[in-house]
């Protein structure tokens, strides 16, 4: 499989969100890699809105990443994960249970599993806290896992943006930036919401080691 130039997908990246700026935006939930809500590889301690589902295919180094998850509850959200590692195919359960809901003066906070039914990695058992932080304009994501050790991430959320050009204009979709280190690497990516229901992910992982680019597309609906 062909993999994607580290330098020139980060500059994509970061030219795709160049001009975006303004106040904070409803998020769309999206899944990670491995299928929780969250942001690229990290989960957050958000989980989907009760009655809602989302599909999801990330592309990463050669692997391909198929992921389906739902809210059996407005604080339960559980899925299964597919994935292309080995000889055979990867599968896992997940499941991730709002322990507390987010405020203005404390975190959300969550407990996850995500379990193999088939392939070569062990279960990793996670807690995981979130708090926006107006002034400075960012959420903060913490968290520390059985399989993972210490996780923890930043997202900042921008808005809708007209660029122009002679003779056409078009919106650039609201977009959400994102850092974090996900208990193995740094990575850096962003979050494209292109509709209500669908997301757009793109990201360089593994910063400074393998510097693989990312991409990964998600799909979120009523059930």
């Amino acid at each position: 499989m062909a993999r994607f130039s580290g330098r020139k997908f980060f500059c994509a990246v970061i030219l795709m969100a160049v001009g975006l700026a303004g106040a904070a935006i409803p998020a769309l939930a999206a899944p990670t890699i491995m299928g929780s809500t969250g942001l690229i590889a990290v989960p957050s301690a958000d989980v989907l809105p009760s009655g809602q589902f989302d599909a999801g295919y990330h592309f990463l180094d050669g692997i391909h990443f198929f992921t389906f998850n739902m809210a059996l509850t407005r604080d339960l959200e559980m899925g299964l994960t597919v994935d292309t590692v080995g000889q055979y195919n990867g599968l896992f359960i997940g499941g991730k249970y709002r322990l507390l809901a987010e405020a203005k003066d404390k975190p959300g906070i969550a407990f996850g599993l995500q379990a193999p039914l088939r392939g070569e990695s062990g279960p990793n058992l996670y807690a995981v806290a979130s708090k926006q932080f107006p002034d400075f304009g960012i959420r903060g994501h913490l968290g520390v896992g059985t399989g993972d050790g210490i996780f923890f991430g930043v997202s900042k959320e921008l808005n809708t943006v007209s660029v122009s050009r002679p003779g056409r204009s078009a919106a650039v979709p609201p977009a959400t930036l994102i850092g974090e280190f996900d208990g193995h690497g740094i990575n850096l990516g962003a979050r494209f919401a292109v509709s209500r229901e669908l997301a757009v992910d793109a990201a360089l992982m593994d910063l400074g080691g393998g510097n693989n680019g990312m991409l990964g597309v998600s799909y979120t609906a009523k059930f």
